[in-house]
């Protein structure tokens, strides 16, 4: 059903709405009732009117999609089958209107009800920049099934799972299904990496090279992927990594805010970062905002969030732990204090070399230490790498042992000097009653009087 979808859009685009206004689009009342007597046709219990009914419903396109979208959940099964093969032309007829509209309205006079451009504009910002890219998206008509996917009005999802069942012209705003947004994010990455891979037809049988993706074909992927949950849309390895392009040419410059629609793409791809919340999203984002020097915040920002993700693996959340304290993150402390828990085994050690494993809480007290202005050597560990800017690397500290003191008696003798420089910051605010205190702090904890108290 796809197919028809897209070449209705396609043939439908040879006689575009003239009239920028989108008041154009109203349905007169009497095509209205037309519509509807048509609709009770369908369950005639003659076929050759049934036949004509359809037929000539067909003809009326997106005319006859209110009448259709009622008839959706008919109670006669015979009605319902029609009206389900007739609502696609109808939606992509709908859609083409709207498009079309939207593209004639160059002085951005009118307010427009079409997929996706309200949310995009309030993500990109409400400017002639936002809208010049969002007027290249709709220059695509392939992009055509995700503004059919982010409408997401409840219903089926037709072939190729790219776009859903359902009523666009009365929906008012966007309310995609998680699930079916979802798979139409999944497929449209499919077809991005089928189009690198793959010789593309052009003018009729004459191929091209593979294609890239365009910027404005990045940007309707980031609103999309932006509405839903990376488990959800999971990643795969026949799908076109989003973050791919951000390390192209076009999208480093897009990036930083340059040409005519920098500023609205760059705005929606921190969007898209903000939204991540998968180990692979939020490492993405946390690597594009180093990348991008978005500021030493938001990237321990995204640290951060990658660092308290329940079930990340602790590679993922070591490497977070290094971000933070090398970008100075110490409003996160206590994020990291909370792994000292943790004592998943990052690094497996040598027995022959005296070499002790290197657990994740090594790295949180490492990190911790560097943060509050101590050296970590004072408490045990063996460095690797003590120079500026190199000593942030997960495998550079561990607790090497030897035929006198284990590596174990090292962390342990560590963890009890950290808790014991931890309560006298503590009996300095409360007094001698702060002494008593157990320091076991969480995640959520908001006390930061250890931020305060460690050394600039």
């Amino acid at each position: 059903m796809m197919p028809l979808v897209l070449s209705s859009l396609l043939l439908l685009s040879a006689v575009p709405t003239v009239s920028p206004d989108p008041k154009s689009l109203e349905i007169p009342t009497e095509k209205l009732a037309r519509a509807q007597q048509l609709v009770h046709e369908l369950a005639s219990d003659l076929y050759r009117e049934r036949d004509r009914a359809t037929r000539e419903l067909e003809r009326m396109g997106r005319l006859a999609l209110p009448a259709l979208a009622v008839a959706r959940s008919d109670d006669d099964p015979e009605v319902r089958l029609r009206t389900k093969l007739l609502l696609p032309r109808a939606e992509a007829d709908d859609l083409r209107a709207r498009v079309d509209t939207f593209l004639a309205d160059t002085d951005a006079k009118y307010d427009h009800d079409l997929p996706g451009w309200q949310r995009f504009r309030v993500i990109a910002g409400d400017t002639k920049a936002t809208r010049d890219l969002f007027v290249q998206i709709l220059k695509n008509p392939l992009n055509f099934e995700m503004l059919i996917a982010l409408k997401g009005v409840p219903g089926e999802a037709i072939h190729g799972l790219a776009a859903t069942v359902g009523s666009i012209g009365a929906a008012s705003m966007d309310m995609p299904s998680a699930a079916d947004l979802g798979k139409a994010v999944v497929n449209r990455r499919q077809k991005l990496v089928q189009n690198l891979m793959v010789p593309q037809p052009f003018n009729g049988g004459v191929y091209r090279a593979p294609a890239t993706p365009e910027l404005s074909d990045v940007a309707i992927l980031l609103l999309a992927e932006s509405y839903v949950s990376e488990r959800i849309a999971p990643f795969g390895n026949n799908q076109y990594h989003i973050q791919n392009f951000f390390y192209s040419p076009a999208g480093r410059d897009a990036m930083t805010g340059a040409g005519p629609h920098g500023p609205a793409f760059r705005a929606l791809t921190i969007h898209w970062m903000d939204t991540r919340d998968g180990v692979m999203g939020i490492q993405n984002a946390m690597n594009l905002a180093q990348m991008q020097n978005l500021g030493p915040q938001k990237i321990a920002h995204y640290a951060a969030r990658l660092l308290r993700l329940p079930g990340g693996p602790a590679y993922a959340r070591a490497s977070a732990a290094t971000m933070i304290a090398r970008h100075g993150g110490k409003e996160y402390l206590f994020d990291l204090i909370a792994q000292f828990s943790d004592s998943s085994i990052l690094v497996r050690g040598a027995v022959n070399a005296n070499q002790n494993e290197i657990l994740m809480k090594d790295v949180a007290l490492a990190m911790v230490l560097i943060l509050t202005g101590q050296d970590p050597k004072e408490y045990g560990f063996d460095a690797v790498n003590t120079a500026p800017g190199t000593q942030y690397n997960y495998t550079n500290f561990r607790f090497r042992g030897d035929e006198k003191i284990t590596g174990e008696h090292l962390r342990a003798t560590a963890f009890k000097k950290w808790q014991d420089f931890e309560i006298s910051l503590h009996a300095s605010v409360a007094g001698p009653a702060g002494v008593a205190l157990t320091v076991k702090k969480s995640a959520e904890n908001t006390d930061d009087e250890i931020v305060k108290k460690a050394p600039k």
